[in-house]
């Protein structure tokens, strides 16, 4: 009884009972309108950008300024930018015009509106932008803009805790542009860091897709020793399922490593079993060129004259209709080498004078501008030798920036 008493007293007066606690959950109201304003511009996002493709250029800019509400959202730039990526090569005008549109997107951006998380994300955003339109001049040869465009979108990163996998993407566009301005040091480097952090990220295709512009670039710098075994190990990275184009383009690199190294079989025998995914291609895109190109360079250096020079025109008239002249020349050119080697001189002369009909308009450097005036004149004069078309070849690729095949 004296011990019950006393424990009574004790649990009473020295024991406290904790207070239940309350634990505040937190306000979900924001997330979810995040979410569910995110959800509507996604579901709305391919047929905004319908409308913007079907209004005249000139009349885009109005068109998203007057319906804000409608345009200015993260997914319409990210379907923009979709579409910027698959009228790059084809149709590069409207391209540019996509871009543009994107940018003027990107900058109105704010983290004020209900889908928009952080002013990181904006700038973040922008820099995408910023780099898909530097880009595009790539394409269209406008370097000024390219570059500043691609140096504005690096700062743009470098400036706040930029995304790793927009880092990465920035730095691929960046090589593809120092790369295309022969600056093969720089354009590595480049590369290899975008490379790098799309397979911390577990982004294989895409770091594979940049270990391919690496191999070629090495390819053409003349180390196809080396660049055959990082483009072997590209190949297995990329899903040919998902850009068919990409795996078309690598499977014709292999076929130009091998035909360096002086392995036209190896080649020839790649071309000849070509997969599928070049059906799937569009039949203007100039992956089916690139494949003509080669195989009539593979013919050429096996003595198949006839089965070269009508590969190699199949790929000329499929370049002077993308318009594209610098492709063209340096097509036509092989061509000439192929006519003498034939011994077909009739046709020497008219092919040397297309070439300095297609780069008349074309910006060539002094250098390269005298080769191919000096080539038409060896032509017409009946004097046109191997050596002086492999200068006038070596001159416009070091006038003109090379596209990557």
């Amino acid at each position: 009884m004296r011990y019950r008493v006393r424990k009574e007293r004790l649990l009473r007066e020295d024991v406290a009972i904790p207070e239940p606690r309350e634990y505040k959950l937190p306000d979900l109201e924001p997330v979810l309108a995040f979410q569910k304003a995110l959800f509507r511009h996604e579901l709305n996002a391919r047929k905004r950008c319908d409308r913007i493709e079907a209004t005249a250029p000139e009349a885009q800019r109005l068109l998203v300024l007057k319906h804000r509400n409608a345009y200015i959202s993260l997914p319409v730039i990210e379907e923009l930018l979709r579409r910027v990526r698959r009228d790059l090569f084809t149709l590069p005008r409207r391209a540019e015009e996509l871009a543009r549109i994107a940018l003027l997107i990107a900058e109105e951006l704010n983290p004020g509106l209900p889908h928009v998380a952080s002013i990181t994300l904006c700038r973040e955003v922008r820099a995408r932008c910023v780099a898909h339109l530097g880009n595009v001049c790539r394409i269209l040869c406008q370097w000024p803009e390219a570059e500043s465009h691609l140096e504005e979108a690096r700062q743009l990163l470098w400036e706040g805790a930029g995304d790793a996998e927009v880092m990465a993407e920035v730095q691929s566009l960046r090589g593809s542009f120092l790369r295309d301005t022969l600056r093969f040091g720089e354009a590595l480097d480049a590369m290899e860091e975008s490379a790098a952090l799309y397979e911390e990220l577990g982004e294989t295709h895409q770091a594979g897709l940049v270990y391919l512009n690496v191999a070629d670039t090495l390819r053409v710098q003349g180390k196809a020793d080396r660049a055959l075994p990082i483009h072997i190990k590209a190949s297995f990275m990329v899903d040919e399922e998902k850009l068919p184009a990409a795996a078309a383009a690598a499977w014709n690199n292999l076929a130009r490593i091998y035909l360096a190294l002086g392995k036209s079989e190896e080649a020839d025998a790649l071309l000849a079993s070509a997969p599928s995914f070049y059906e799937r291609c569009p039949v203007d895109s100039s992956v089916h060129h690139d494949r003509a190109w080669t195989e009539g360079l593979v013919h050429f250096h096996q003595h198949r004259h006839n089965e070269a020079l009508e590969r190699l025109q199949t790929a000329f008239r499929g370049y002077a209709a993308l318009r594209d002249a610098y492709n063209a020349g340096l097509v036509q050119l092989d061509r000439l080498q192929v006519l003498l080697a034939a011994g077909h001189l009739e046709e020497v002369e008219r092919a040397a004078a297309s070439v300095h009909e297609l780069l008349r308009e074309e910006p060539l450097e002094r250098e390269a501008k005298a080769a191919v005036q000096v080539l038409q004149a060896a032509a017409s004069q009946h004097r046109l030798v191997r050596s002086i078309i492999e200068e006038a070849a070596v001159a416009l690729r070091n006038s003109l920036p090379i596209r990557p095949r």
